[in-house]
């Protein structure tokens, strides 16, 4: 087996307020938990599945969930039963921000706080809406990093296969305006991995931009022609809990996994 990191920490943003989740709930009639991590799956809070995937995963030094205010309470429930399960690695909780930038640098900030002459060579970053994470693609992006000495992180992600329109609203009505070559485009998901520093860098010198959305985009501005990034290859069972059609979605897949094995 590769030789992992020893210098890795884990943060896990779930600082969002579920408004897309419970727009699509209430438009169809149904009722969920007001936070979309803490609704069930199979059993245990969507939460509780994300977190596990990481931690089953690979070795960390520490993990760092972001939670909206409202939540912090509910959250901290959820780490200490997985704390019990997950015993060698330390879980924390932070207030996250208004957004999924400021969440991820709200954590940062904190893993920085008390690791200041130690700080980690490696941070993952992942959704906390995300509960399917395959568990083979973080050790495969440590090896990219062993092979590649010189690369700022490593991303999750799949290429598009449906056909790509660009399009603009006229009139009350979506116009088509052309067809877009998807041969070089993908969907991007977490885990992002990175290198401590470019990232910790990327956040402090880049300005705030509510167009950047995702922390690999914030190291090729931070970096710009230098950046060396790559995406890894996922799956779209590592899905993103957005609506309560994609709840039923994990529910389907996690079933299909309990199947197989």
């Amino acid at each position: 087996m590769s030789q992992m990191p020893l210098k890795s920490w884990a943060l896990l943003t779930a600082g969002g307020q579920s408004q897309r989740f419970q727009t699509d709930a209430q438009r169809q009639g149904l009722t969920f938990l007001a936070n979309k991590l803490l609704n069930p799956l199979e059993g245990e809070p969507v939460l509780a599945h994300s977190l596990r995937a990481l931690l089953v995963s690979m070795p960390f030094e520490g993990l760092i969930v972001t939670a909206p205010k409202n939540a912090m309470a509910d959250f901290q429930v959820i780490l200490e039963a997985l704390q019990s399960e997950f015993p060698h690695t330390p879980l924390f909780l932070v207030e996250g921000g208004s957004n999924r930038r400021a969440s991820v640098y709200a954590g940062l900030q904190y893993l920085t706080s008390f690791t200041q002459t130690t700080l980690p060579e490696f941070v993952v970053i992942h959704d906390g809406a995300r509960p399917l994470l395959p568990p083979h693609f973080l050790p495969l992006a440590m090896q990219q990093f062993q092979a590649f000495p010189h690369l700022h992180g490593v991303i999750a992600g799949f290429p598009l296969k449906d056909t790509i329109k660009r399009v603009r609203v006229e009139d009350n009505a979506t116009r088509i305006e052309s067809t877009v070559a998807r041969q070089a485009l993908w969907a991007v998901q977490t885990p992002q991995v990175f290198r401590f520093q470019a990232l910790w860098h990327a956040h402090q010198s880049v300005a705030i931009d509510d167009t950047i959305t995702d922390d690999a985009e914030l190291i090729e501005r931070h970096l710009g022609p230098q950046a060396s990034l790559c995406v890894l290859p996922s799956t779209q069972r590592n899905l993103k809990i957005t609506t309560p059609e994609d709840l039923d979605l994990a529910r389907f897949w996690l079933n299909t996994a309990s199947d197989s094995n």
